[in-house]
């Protein structure tokens, strides 16, 4: 079955909530820094996709149960895997999660009912800033650089298509799905 490309569900934002992490966070971090309009918080990655699973995640998202539109802070500096070892820095989501938590829960359902695996990591909300290869020590950066409070409120989900073989790679909007 041939794909239509590496898909997912996310959350994306204004270009002013963009600019102003953009502005605030990525001055001076290490690595591949994401550009502006690529910033967004995924819900659900669901990898290389068939049309019919992309179909099929598309119904299943026009029929979900989304929580109402609501904000969401974000703020908190970290790492993955961890900060000594860092491969991404991220800015984290702050504050009352349950809207968000709502949101990614309807999301994943869907996803499982158009017929993907369920994820089976716990979601971690966050919008990364950065990706390092090697890894770096991030200690200082995630210590020495100045917090960040960006809100913005979330009245819809995307789902994005991205193409890679370009640095940075560009994320493609296929639709969207009000709250």
């Amino acid at each position: 079955v041939e794909s239509v490309g590496r898909i997912f569900v996310a959350i994306g934002f204004p270009a002013e909530v963009r600019m102003a992490i953009a502005a605030t966070a990525s001055a001076r971090l290490p690595g591949a820094i994401v550009p502006p309009e690529n910033l967004h918080l995924t819900l659900r990655f669901l990898g290389d996709t068939s049309q019919l699973g992309l179909e099929r995640v598309s119904a299943a998202l026009d029929e979900a149960s989304f929580p109402a539109p609501f904000v969401i802070r974000i703020g908190a500096l970290g790492a993955f895997p961890n900060s000594t070892r860092a491969s991404v820095v991220w800015l984290g989501v702050t504050g009352d999660g349950d809207d968000l938590a709502h949101l990614h829960e309807a999301v994943e359902e869907s996803c499982v009912a158009a017929g993907f695996e369920p994820e089976e990591r716990p979601f971690r909300p966050h919008v990364t800033l950065s990706r390092m290869r090697p890894p770096v020590d991030a200690r200082s950066i995630l210590t020495g650089t100045p917090s960040v409070d960006v809100s913005s409120r979330v009245d819809e989900v995307v789902v994005l298509r991205s193409h890679h073989g370009r640095r940075p790679p560009r994320y493609e909007l296929l639709e969207r799905f009000a709250l």
